[in-house]
């Protein structure tokens, strides 16, 4: 890989899709976006602001520990199309859900031991640790809309590192 005096280049000759080693401009803005994105999309889906803040705090640690490593290894590895950015961006905002779930049936089974009371508690609704039982409609809907979120996020965090990083064009200077 070619050098800067200063570091690394992270776009070569050879175009923006080479893989690279991500800095602050490609990392730093999609913590910033999650809670941004996360707001609005829970605001559009229920029509109030009652749990927003929790919304906003958790889409930022869902950044942090699932989009990050994504995006990274996204980067690292060349996987720079709108493609590769989407389905990280699935991944991210669906990772708190199928985390719920799981945690639920986990939960629901260590304190039963029993696969039956499990399979009996999830017929009604998605069991929520720290929430109790969410009907399949509504815990649908948030995951849809997380989901959907996710693949704005993992978009836009495309968008705008490709927009920090793109090579700039020198304004050429007369001596006359």
């Amino acid at each position: 890989m070619a050098r800067w005096p200063d570091g690394p280049m992270t776009v070569s000759n050879q175009g923006v899709f080479e893989p690279r080693n991500p800095g602050l401009p490609e990392m730093a803005p999609p913590v910033l976006l999650a809670p941004l994105l996360a707001a609005a999309g829970f605001v559009a889906f229920t029509g109030g602001w009652q749990f927003v803040e929790l919304i906003m705090a958790g889409a930022v640690a869902t950044a942090i520990i699932v989009g990050w490593p994504l995006l990274f290894w996204a980067y690292d590895n060349g996987h720079l199309s709108i493609l590769s950015f989407a389905i990280v961006g699935a991944i991210t905002g669906a990772a708190p859900f199928l985390g719920a779930l799981v945690s639920g049936a986990a939960g629901l089974y260590i304190q039963s031991t029993s696969v039956d009371y499990v399979a009996e508690v999830f017929a009604r609704g998605a069991s929520i640790p720290y929430y109790g039982l969410l009907s399949w409609p509504k815990f649908t809907g948030f995951a849809a809309t997380g989901l959907a979120t996710g693949i704005v996020w993992g978009l836009a965090s495309r968008a705008i590192a490709f927009a920090a990083t793109r090579p700039r064009r020198s304004r050429l200077t007369s001596d006359a």
